[in-house]
């Protein structure tokens, strides 16, 4: 059993996310709405969701100013947003899920399973959203990474990962000062997010940081300055021996 709590301003795209949730999310079994930050913020406390589903700019309060207002937070949150791309990736690498206006149904479906998932495996939550203020007002080279591992969410500057291997549906991430990471999330969405951060889709099993690479050897391997040796894919070696000379 899920209780959901939808908080926005406008009352039509309020009444529509409920109508969505309830429609079309079985595991969601009771859905309020709240109509306002200030409301909202009542509603939390007389409701206690297990989820809120949280529109960011709203006037007076914004979604930021009333999570404040809960130091230990014993909800989770997907925010509904029309923000922009900047922001939209600084909700990625903070591994918060969102919804952006009109809301899609698959993607609601997604964000809810994404929810389910990782309930057991994050106890921080409250530096979690610290992580996504930081992102959110920080240059994007200054970003972290919030991966969620099987033994709770770690945040890594950006430019700390050295490489990305494929587990299947899992990612083993690794850093320069020799830590390793396993993701729950896919290599391709890490391809998706670095892909602008200097990293290169080596093979379909390997994403390196380009300023880590030391050289190419001739049998279609790279070699990273703390002494990995990738495997470069074959079809792939003249366009990426290229792209690095």
């Amino acid at each position: 059993m899920i209780k959901a709590l939808c908080i926005d301003d406008e009352a039509n795209v309020l009444n529509v996310a409920a109508t969505l949730i309830e429609r079309y999310v079985p595991e969601i079994t009771n859905v309020q709405k709240a109509l306002g930050a200030n409301e909202g913020f009542e509603k939390i406390n007389s409701f206690k969701p297990d989820l809120v589903f949280l529109d960011i700019e709203m006037p007076g309060m914004n979604g930021f100013e009333l999570l404040e207002k809960f130091p230990q937070k014993n909800f989770d949150v997907i925010f509904v947003t029309a923000f922009n791309h900047y922001a939209v990736k600084a909700f990625k690498f903070s591994a918060i899920d969102y919804l952006l206006k009109p809301i899609d149904i698959d993607e609601l479906k997604l964000a809810v399973k994404r929810f389910i998932e990782k309930r057991s495996l994050i106890q921080n939550v409250n530096q979690q959203y610290s992580v996504l203020q930081h992102n959110l007002h920080a240059p994007a080279s200054d970003f972290k990474l919030s991966v969620t591992a099987q033994n709770g969410l770690h945040f890594i500057p950006v430019n700390e990962v050295l490489r990305c291997e494929a587990d299947g549906n899992y990612t083993h991430i690794y850093t320069t000062d020799a830590r390793h990471f396993i993701s729950t999330r896919t290599l391709a969405e890490y391809d998706e997010m670095l892909m602008e951060y200097n990293f290169l889709r080596v093979h379909r099993s390997h994403l390196v940081n380009r300023n880590h690479i030391t050289r190419i050897l001739s049998d279609n391997q790279l070699e990273l300055n703390e002494g990995t040796l990738i495997n470069i894919a074959r079809r792939r070696a003249a366009e990426i021996k290229d792209m690095l000379r």
